[in-house]
């Protein structure tokens, strides 16, 4: 826990400020008191107002404010912190930092204080592979500064590759190393499993668990639990065959893996309903989790074959077979 440590957190320019507010909500979750700077590129992205609410602190903005100044000043701005963060770390700040320019309120608190720093650097992938960003990382992490990140992946620009500011809860952990001392799990590799676990049955069900950690079949050694199913009612079967109050038209449908419109037929038939819509669901196919589905519409009249289409188009095809059939005079 971070209760009671004071941490000076430092927003620099660039989209990845707007992850600042929930780092700032992080850390006041865990007791830490968070009073902020932003540079002048960061209240482009993310507003005083917004940093200023989930800190429960006054914002500071101006190293030319004389109210600030003579209210707190910039030395005792940073003195009076446990550790300085930097989230996101710009590549404009890391050169500035390194050359030690003091030219706005964030290098002025930087090259002022005392206390361990630590970066989350967050830009375009080409800008971090830099030679000029990465000789001026390595010139402040000689000085003691540690960074954080970044990560791979998809970037605001539409690139892929390094330099995603580290999310909040990674920030959170590097600052209670740093301020509790805690090293047990550094340079450690862990993995955490989560989530449910999925046993099929067939191609198409399974059997699975909500992964609350309650409602858990406890292993005791006896084996694989003895489940005894009970028939739920057949919905569909029983909506088709309901008499004078039947709907005029009943669709259902037929999630299949071989034989795909055989199968929908004798469904169709067994069920008595009006159109079965089959869907190939057999492996290889990435419908199950997938966007896009090959559909055959079974009727009375035969098969209508569908071209491969994204779900929405299905519904949306769907809904104007719906809509034609109603409009037909019954008996049409």
């Amino acid at each position: 826990m971070l209760q009671d440590r004071r941490v000076l957190l430092i927003i620099s320019g660039g989209i990845a400020a707007y992850k600042s507010l929930e780092l700032i909500r992080r850390l006041r979750e865990r007791g830490a008191a968070v009073r902020c700077i932003m540079t002048a590129a960061a209240q482009h992205f993310v507003t005083p107002l917004s940093v200023a609410s989930l800190s429960e602190d006054k914002v500071y903005t101006d190293l030319w404010s004389l109210t600030d100044e003579s209210e707190m000043g910039h030395i005792r701005l940073s003195r009076e912190a446990d550790l300085v963060v930097v989230a996101p770390a710009s590549a404009d700040l890391i050169a500035r930092m390194a050359t030690g320019l003091a030219d706005d309120l964030a290098t002025t608190a930087l090259l002022a204080s005392d206390k361990p720093v630590l970066i989350a650097p967050a830009m375009n992938l080409m800008m971090w592979a830099h030679p000029a960003t990465q000789a001026n990382l390595a010139t402040i992490e000689t000085r003691g500064v540690t960074r954080i990140g970044p990560g791979s992946g998809e970037l605001a620009c539409g690139e892929v590759g390094s330099g995603r500011m580290a999310e909040p809860l990674e920030i959170v952990a590097a600052i209670e190393r740093l301020l509790t001392g805690d090293t047990r799990l550094a340079e450690k590799r862990v993995l955490v499993t989560s989530g449910p676990t999925r046993e099929p049955i067939d191609p198409v069900r399974y059997i699975s668990n909500h992964s609350s950690g309650r409602q858990k079949i406890k292993k005791n050694g006896a084996g694989p639990p003895v489940l005894r199913l009970a028939e739920n009612p057949d919905i569909l079967a029983t909506i088709a065959q309901r008499g004078n109050d039947r709907p005029r038209l009943v669709i259902g449908f037929a999630a299949e893996t071989e034989d795909v419109v055989e199968n929908a037929r004798a469904k169709r038939l067994r069920k008595r309903c009006d159109w079965i819509l089959a869907n190939d669901v057999s492996p290889g196919t990435g419908t199950f989790g997938g966007d896009r589905n090959t559909i055959h519409l079974v009727d009375a009249d035969g098969i209508e074959d569908w071209p491969v289409m994204t779900k929405r188009e299905v519904a949306a095809r769907l809904a104007e077979r719906i809509a034609l059939h109603v409009r037909a005079p019954r008996g049409a």
